[in-house]
């Protein structure tokens, strides 16, 4: 063991580090991989490969591709003890490594061409075929001469090697149980069936006649278990279907449905029956993507439906006959008619956040189009907006940001384009407004009582704030959304919980607030939170505030108190500001503040509210509260690059960034005896 890991050994003290000091066992973790997001001096990945009781290990600072033109360096690190493979916390200042040290993937690995892994070392070529959640494949790591440290880590060419999958990297499956393949699936079915509706929590796709079938894909070899409504033998269909081999999964149970196209370009279960009645030898049979159950030996069934047809989306493309059956989110009213124009005789309605499930279930509906009249559904918006009588404005062309020359209209177009992500965080929130009815150099009064709107727009509640107050109101749906924007209220804020719990926010904040300090400092600030964050176990999300600061999430489970939530949130914020004395405080006084950053833990309490994600806010530039990729958080960013000109182009090429958020749901006591540990063990070093 000392010969491996003297060198990790020497680097650290281990009374004032939380890893491993590591005892030699040559059996444990063969086979086993992780990479460590390590947060230190700067953000890195750690590569960690287990091998006859000690894990051979890579630093790579740009992280991993799957565009196999693209080669990243990777430095060869100490060995470190095998019981790593699990570490998860925070390192303290001062000691090597410092930072939060979190799982981003685990998995098994294959060694490929060489059979010893210390041959392969020598010869400075590693081949590895991983089986991860988010590394999947072949991955090269040749060595560079002019250094005996440095190395090329690069992906090889396989059914992988495409940049597309460099979105399975972003994708969260690390919750999810390995799985073997199944031997029988009741497929997932509609309950109920519906008039058409528009719900910003519901997705809607076509209906398509068919074979409706389970495809069990294992290495080169598949199969389908299938409905019974049409007999086909299976070594028939995975002949006709043979291009399935090539999905880039190894291991797969996709839900699908095998289809034939008549002249109409419809699909037609008439022609599909007859051509597998006849066995004939035609072309005119494809494979529709429905739902994905298992990716690479792991249960995915929990993961919401919006993330499972994410994954779909990036399995089809490459395949001709192989297709996706994508949805429409919220509006399914306009969905129905444009499909039934087109000749289709129904849509599934799904609901974008639920699991699969095997039979029926309430979390699909039917809407049948053969016997509705849907004439009368409003006309779908354009690309670059809503048509002028589409929403009603009052005083349209009156401006809101007089520097800019942008009116009110522009700024109740731009929330009929991103209503659809705003609602669900409206959803059972009592609602604040702020009205500029005459834009932003006009006056501006703070309303929270809406005693004049009783409609199917909003419901109103009481939360006993005061004795005799009036109600408060929660907006309903997009018109209500539209209607308070269109009184002038430019932005939207919410309370931090819902009308069933009241008492129980389902988020925590932290609002980082800069008054005279620099927007870098801002920055550095908020890494440092999420640094703590992600080594005590949580998710966390970012946004800017769309003023001069940020704004830190995490999205909890209702079951804490306001005033468990606030300490929790203090006792982070006086970390963080202990840990960076020259540019964070979490002094309230703005003249003791000196200059540094202020981390504003008190929004915790009941009543406060926060600004919702992709509101504009009432500022010359229109500035946008937008979410951020952590990564995002660099000398690149600024606090007023996202604007209501911008946003559109921005959300449509990233996408939601916050569409995890509201489906996180985090406890807190595993994390807060992490932190628990943390603060000992700085103590005990003497920070």
């Amino acid at each position: 063991m000392e010969d491996y890991f003297q060198k990790y050994i020497l680097k650290r003290n281990f009374k004032k580090t939380p890893e491993p000091y590591g005892t030699f066992n040559e059996e444990m973790g063969s086979s086993s991989f992780v990479v460590h997001r390590h947060d230190a001096r700067s953000l890195h990945y750690d590569l960690r490969i287990a091998h006859k009781g000690r894990l051979i290990c890579w630093a790579i600072p740009k992280g991993f591709s799957y565009n196999q033109s693209e080669k990243h360096l990777a430095v060869h690190t100490e060995d470190h003890p095998i019981q790593y493979i699990s570490f998860e916390g925070i390192i303290p200042k001062g000691e090597y490594g410092a930072g939060s040290m979190n799982i981003w993937d685990i998995g098994t690995y294959k060694l490929m061409k060489f059979e010893d892994f210390d041959a392969a070392l020598l010869k400075g070529e590693v081949k590895l075929k991983f089986s991860g959640r988010k590394l999947l494949g072949e991955w090269h790591l040749v060595k560079l001469k002019k250094n005996k440290d440095e190395w090329l880590i690069f992906k090889a060419k396989d059914a992988y090697q495409d940049k597309i999958w460099d979105n399975l990297l972003t994708l969260d499956l690390s919750l999810q149980p390995e799985a073997g393949m199944p031997d029988t699936i009741v497929p997932m079915r509609f309950k109920s069936v519906s008039n058409p509706f528009s719900d910003p929590e519901w997705g809607f796709e076509i209906l398509h006649e068919g074979l409706r079938t389970i495809c069990i894909k294992n290495g080169k070899a598949f199969n389908f278990i299938k409905d019974e409504s049409i007999i086909a033998d299976n070594g028939f269909l995975a002949e006709r279907l043979s291009f399935i081999s090539e999905i880039a999964p190894e291991r797969a149970v996709i839900d699908g449905i095998i289809i034939s196209i008549g002249e109409n370009g419809l699909s037609s279960k008439k022609i599909l029956t007859q051509i597998i009645l006849d066995k004939a030898p035609s072309s005119n049979l494809y494979f529709y993507m429905l739902d994905i159950l298992n990716f690479e030996g792991y249960d995915i069934t929990t993961l919401p439906y919006r993330d499972r047809k994410y994954l779909l989306s990036l399995m089809s493309g490459k395949i001709p006959r192989l297709l996706f059956v994508d949805f429409l989110k919220g509006n399914g009213e306009v969905f129905s008619q444009e499909v039934k124009k087109a000749g289709v005789s129904a849509v599934l309605a799904k609901k974008l956040d639920s699991p699969y499930e095997q039979g029926e279930s309430d979390h699909w509906k039917l809407i049948d189009l053969t016997n509705i009249d849907i004439s009368d559904v409003s006309e779908p918006k354009s690309k670059t907006g809503p048509k002028p009588d589409a929403v009603r404005v009052t005083n349209p062309d009156k401006f809101f940001f007089p520097d800019l020359s942008l009116t009110k209209k522009d700024l109740v177009y731009y929330y009929n384009d991103v209503a659809e992500l705003i609602l669900p965080y409206l959803k059972d929130r009592p609602v604040h407004i702020l009205r500029f009815p005459d834009g932003i150099n006009g006056s501006s009064f703070y309303q929270k009582h809406l005693p004049d709107e009783q409609d199917d727009n909003f419901e109103f509640i009481t939360v006993q704030d005061k004795e005799g107050e009036p109600p408060y109101f929660i907006c309903k749906n997009k018109s209500g959304l539209l209607h308070l924007i269109n009184l002038g209220s430019i932005d939207l804020h919410i309370w931090f919980s819902r009308k069933q719990s009241l008492e129980y926010p389902d988020w925590i904040a932290w609002d980082l607030d800069p008054k005279q300090a620099s927007f870098f400092d801002v920055i550095k600030v908020a890494k440092e939170i999420g640094k703590i964050l992600r080594g005590i176990g949580l998710t966390s999300f970012v946004k800017t505030s769309g003023k001069s600061g940020l704004h830190i999430l995490v999205p909890i489970q209702p079951h804490y108190t306001y005033e468990q939530t606030r300490m929790f949130s203090e006792s982070i914020g006086r970390i963080v500001a202990n840990e960076n004395k020259s540019i964070a405080t979490v002094e309230r006084n703005i003249e003791l503040r000196k200059g540094r950053v202020y981390i504003d833990f008190l929004q915790n309490r009941r009543g406060q509210t926060l600004v919702v994600p992709y509101a504009v806010r009432p500022l010359p530039a229109a500035s946008i509260s937008m979410p951020l990729e952590w990564d995002e958080l660099d000398k690149n960013l600024s606090t007023n690059m996202f604007t209501l000109q911008n946003a559109m182009e921005r959300i449509s090429r990233k996408g939601d960034i916050f569409q995890n958020f509201l489906n996180t749901k985090q406890t807190l006591e595993a994390a807060i005896q992490k932190l628990d540990a943390f603060v000992k063990s700085n103590s005990s070093s003497g920070q």
